[in-house]
């Protein structure tokens, strides 16, 4: 789930979130420096990835560097 906002996103808003949210993938080209992205696993851990760093120049060699927060059995 992207979360379209300035501000750190919490757990809480993570969990809020990804409650109502329906599995689905996005394209790299969606995604920009800065964005936060929740995820939660099967197991209960959610996630927060911020996106860092995007390279797109050479659309084989694409990638992202994130930052992670993951918070064990938080679902």
């Amino acid at each position: 789930m992207q979360m379209f906002t300035d501000e750190a996103v919490s757990l809480d808003e993570c969990r809020l979130m990804l409650g109502a949210a329906d599995r689905h993938r996005w394209t790299l080209a969606s995604v920009a420096a800065g964005s936060q992205i929740c995820a939660k696993h099967p197991s209960g851990d959610i996630a927060l990835l911020v996106v860092q760093t995007k390279s797109t120049a050479l659309p084989e060699l694409a990638s992202l560097m994130v930052d992670m927060t993951v918070w064990k059995k938080a679902a």
